[in-house]
């Protein structure tokens, strides 16, 4: 399954990598791309990962995820 959505709050190439790391660590994640510091992401995933489960895993940092 592919799902695309948007991290806002990106600063810096660390930020995104830091965001990598979180959303490869979501159970059913296979893979990960994301577009620089604008923030458009696209994930494989092997099920349905739903839009809030995205956002529980980013609770405690400064980035906001959103469709």
């Amino acid at each position: 399954m592919t799902k695309t959505f948007t991290i806002a709050g990106f600063d810096c190439e660390s930020c995104v990598k830091l965001s990598d790391s979180i959303l490869r660590d979501l159970p059913g994640v296979t893979d990960v791309k994301i577009s620089g510091l604008d923030g458009k992401v696209t994930i494989q995933t092997e099920r349905e990962i739903p839009l809030d489960e995205i956002q529980a895993a980013f609770e405690g940092t400064h980035y906001v995820v959103s469709k």
